[in-house]
């Protein structure tokens, strides 16, 4: 058996900078939240993965403004007040389980608007039914499966909606 490490008091107040690694669901979170906003939104310390290279992407094909420096960990969204500029998009979310359905329920709130989703073959075995039955149900959307009821692909026809 070792012997146990000794935890010991701060003789002074601890005065430091740490630098947390980034969250991919906390990133794509404030990517929705930023398009979700009036004018540009900067976030700091974003995770860059693959998940939210594709959250990124799927903005850009939304026709929202998006830069971003990897190296400073900053992405900057240019928001539409609740509107997405584009009415029509294909979108690919990978495996993305965030931006799968972050970007779902995003995409309701755009009356008119129609979007079609796929992803990887391992997202289309996770089930999406939960969601989007919620939906449905709410008369924000009508989806148009294109195989298995309830998984991706399918097509979002937005109805919009909003809170209260």
């Amino acid at each position: 058996m070792t012997d146990p490490l000794p935890l010991l008091p701060l003789a002074r107040p601890l005065d430091a900078l740490v630098d947390l690694p980034g969250s991919k669901s906390i990133t794509n979170c404030a990517l929705i939240l930023a398009a979700l906003a009036v004018g540009e939104t900067t976030l700091k310390g974003a995770l860059f993965s693959r998940d939210t290279r594709i959250m990124i992407t799927a903005l850009e094909v939304l026709g929202f403004e998006v830069t971003f420096a990897e190296e400073k960990k900053t992405i900057t969204v240019k928001g539409e007040g609740g509107q997405i500029p584009k009415q029509e998009g294909e979108i690919h979310v990978g495996n993305a389980g965030t931006v799968a359905r972050f970007l779902t329920a995003f995409l309701a709130l755009e009356a008119g608007g129609i979007y079609k989703l796929d992803g990887d073959p391992a997202m289309r075995e996770r089930p999406m039914a939960g969601l989007l039955t919620a939906l449905v149900d709410l008369g924000a959307a009508e989806i148009e499966f294109h195989g298995e009821e309830g998984f991706f692909p399918f097509t979002l026809h937005a109805k919009g909606f909003s809170g209260g």
